[in-house]
């Protein structure tokens, strides 16, 4: 698996799929007669969003840690993830109380409410500037090194590099090559005559 190599890409399924667990928990109402299958898929939804935070948490943790107190950091960020759990919950049981029995306000809070928690996430993770290397960012540095012949900062590939997961799919369905994977790292010096290399 690539969780820590493209740890942005995975932190923004792993929310997309925590919103998708939240949106059967809302959907099973309206489908009694498959309630059971759209809440276990609502929990299988939510326990993939706990495997891949839990993975990309350790990378994007290595990454804050510069001084090597990656436990520091740690503690800091249950400590900020614990006060924003408690202020959601609280927010979170006023605006039940305020909504109950308005189906149409309960939809249009959650709907707007996510779309705003996915777009904060993909802003937050679009300002990582990760120093280390993936498919994606060297492929970034070699196509740049090869056109100009300097070597982007990790800023400047932050700024170039695609974290949505079907961008990838995409390139592949469209067979675009990337300079990344033309190299052939371990390769055989015998193989150099193959026409694929």
């Amino acid at each position: 698996s690539n969780l820590d190599s493209n740890a942005k890409m995975w932190r923004l399924v792993a929310d997309f799929m925590n919103d998708l667990g939240m949106l059967m928990d809302l959907l099973s109402p309206l489908f009694p007669s498959s309630l059971i299958i759209i809440m276990c898929l609502g929990s299988l939804s939510r326990s993939f969003t706990g495997v891949a935070s839990g993975a990309t948490r350790a990378a994007l943790t290595q990454h804050f840690a510069l001084a090597n107190n990656a436990a520091d950091i740690s503690a800091k960020e249950g400590s900020q993830e614990t006060l924003a759990t408690m202020s959601g919950m609280g927010l979170g049981m006023l605006l039940a109380h305020v909504t109950r029995g308005h189906d149409l306000v309960v939809w249009v809070s959650f709907l707007s409410l996510t779309i705003f928690h996915m777009y904060a996430n993909y802003k937050a993770v679009q300002s990582l500037s990760l120093s280390t290397l993936n498919y994606e960012r060297t492929s970034i540095l070699l196509q740049y090194f090869m056109e100009h012949g300097e070597v982007l900062t990790p800023e400047q590939v932050s700024k170039q590099e695609h974290i949505l997961p079907f961008w990838s799919s995409w390139r592949k369905l469209l067979r675009v090559k990337l300079p990344h994977e033309l190299v052939h790292l371990g390769a055989k010096a015998s193989m150099l005559a193959h026409s694929d290399m």
